[in-house]
Formats: structure tokens, sequence, C-alpha cells
């Protein structure tokens, strides 16, 4: 049974881990449409290395991901004391965006949120990073999410996917470490009704 964690101090933020068999069918599917369709004006980016996944790829992903986002739902339901979405409904999550991002030395994302009702990341490739913390500063490679003056940072691992609503701010740090990638799948959902994320 796969491990999941949630933190509620304010929007729902979910994470779980896939498995590494899953992991490497993601990755080799994302590394074939690598050079397709460029994704760089999506977010605010300090690089240019982050390319879409078609119809038919989201489509693909799409099975991976939908039974995680029953479990979220099923969270974020009791963590806001709402009813539980009928099984019927969940046909109503349709993908807007689905991308992948190849992050080498030095890249980064700045605090920004995304659009649709809920978002995720999910982790296929980390590397080592060779270079030490200083002070209070965050890991190399983490994300932080924000909500007031609240932040949760975490350094994430291979399978690592975290399910959040789209206007939870985020930023992810850069890394230092020479000749090394971090590879990360990203998305967006909407749902055809009114949803309170």
């Amino acid at each position: 049974m796969l491990r999941t964690e949630s933190y509620a101090w304010g929007p729902y933020l979910w994470k779980t881990t896939l498995n590494n068999d899953i992991i490497e069918l993601i990755l080799d599917r994302a590394n074939k449409i690598k050079g397709r369709e460029s994704a760089t004006p999506m977010l605010p980016f300090s690089f240019d290395n982050a390319w879409h996944f078609n119809g038919d790829d989201i489509k693909w992903f799409g099975g991976f991901v939908s039974e995680h986002l029953k479990k979220y739902l099923l969270g974020y339901a009791r963590h806001n004391e709402l009813p539980i979405m009928p099984e019927e409904d969940l046909k109503k999550w349709a993908f807007d965006n689905v991308w992948v991002n190849y992050y080498k030395t030095h890249d980064m994302t700045s605090l920004h949120n995304h659009v649709g009702d809920l978002s995720f990341v999910l982790y296929l490739q980390i590397p080592e990073y060779k270079e030490k913390v200083h002070g209070t500063a965050a890991a190399p490679g983490s994300i932080s999410f924000t909500w007031g003056t609240e932040k949760k940072t975490f350094s994430p691992k291979v399978g690592e996917l975290f399910i959040f609503p789209s206007g939870l701010l985020h930023m992810v740090m850069p890394f230092k470490t020479p000749d090394v990638e971090r590879i990360s799948v990203s998305g967006n959902l909407y749902y055809d009704e009114t949803f309170h994320g």
C-alpha cells in the first residue's frame, strides 16, 4: 500500500509516491516528447527546457493519476467538511495542460501559482546534489509551498506526487551541481462545475 501524507495548514496539499515501474514508464514517455512542443511560456521559468504532452499522452498519463486524484478529493472533502464527491462526478475532471520539465544547473521557477482548479507535480528523476546548504536556505532542488506567512518546503524524491489547489503559491529552488538533471511532470486540472479549492 502506498503511503500518503496531507498538509492542511490552509489549502489542502497532498503527497503520495508512485512505484518505480510506473515512474520508468512515464519517464520514457516524457523523453519521447522532449523537443516536440515547447511549454516554456507556461510558467516563470528561468530555463527553456519544458515540453507539452499532447492529447494522446495526456490520456495515457491520466490513467496513472486518476486513482490518486480520487484519494486527494476524499482527503479534501474531509479537510473542508464537505460531502464526498460521487464516483460519477470524478469523470467531470479534465486535464488542461500537462508538461515535462528538465531542470539543469541553476534552473528554477520563481514564486507562482497555476490556472485551473487543481495542479500537480510528479518527480521522475532527482540527481544527487553536491552543494552544501548554508544557514536556513532551502535545500537544492526543493519545492516550497506558501500560504500567507507560512511555508512548507520539501526535498522531493523520485516517484513523489504532490496534488494541490492551483492557487497555492509555490517555487522551485535551483541547484549548483554541474552536469546533472532533475525531471518532473506538472499539470493542471479543471472541474466542469464550481470547485472550491
